[in-house]
């Protein structure tokens, strides 16, 4: 809402309360013609204070009114005050600092030894490298899937037994005839590894992902 139309409604609120208010005296006067003579004193005081009461009231809305009215808007060409700040001179850079560093010599770097393979690292290796002979057992297969092969390992001579394949979640169950292949195509030929003298001389079961 807008100054004027501020001061607008604030007018035509008090025209409407001096009319009601004018209103209201006439009916007190009117009710206190009509009263009876032996108590026309007594209701008289007491409608002229009720008629006080109500003045005081209007006063204060009317000042109320008053004091909630926005201001007005400054006249053009009067804007607000701007205060230019003095342009600051820069800060003097820091004397360079004078002196020399001596050197430190340093050890030359020596890269490690890469680890010596395990033969257990040869056996994964073998078992990737029989990738071919293990996806012609998966041929005509609609979807690919993955399996869990596990076995008893000799580090020794290389010989598996005692094969498990466990298909993983959502591959569907290994036919009889694709399980024989992938046996003869995990346990034959045995596989070349080189134990040392920490591996066990008892097979060892081991586990692997097959994916197809």
């Amino acid at each position: 809402m807008t100054p004027r139309e501020l001061r607008a409604e604030l007018k035509a609120r008090r025209r409407t309360m001096r009319r009601d208010l004018a209103v209201g005296r006439q009916e007190l006067r009117e009710r206190v013609r009509a009263l009876r003579p032996a108590d026309r004193g007594k209701r008289r005081r007491r409608l002229l204070l009720a008629a006080l009461a109500a003045l005081v009231l209007l006063l204060l809305i009317l000042r109320d009114c008053r004091c909630d009215a926005a201001p007005a808007p400054a006249p053009p060409g009067q804007g607000p005050s701007v205060t230019r700040a003095l342009p600051t001179r820069p800060a003097q850079p820091p004397p360079p600092i004078a002196g020399r560093v001596e050197r430190v010599r340093r050890p030359g770097f020596v890269a490690p030894a890469p680890a010596a393979r395990s033969w257990l690292d040869d056996f994964r290796l073998q078992v990737s490298a029989r990738s071919p002979r293990l996806s012609e057992c998966f041929r005509g297969s609609d979807s690919p899937g993955g399996l869990r092969w596990s076995c008893a390992l000799s580090p020794s001579d290389g010989a598996t037994s005692d094969h498990e394949l466990t298909p993983l979640r959502g591959t569907v169950a290994v036919s009889p005839a694709q399980r024989a292949c992938l046996v003869r195509a995990l346990s034959s030929p045995a596989y070349h590894l080189r134990p040392g003298p920490d591996a066990p001389s008892a097979p060892l079961r081991v586990s692997m992902v097959i994916e197809f």
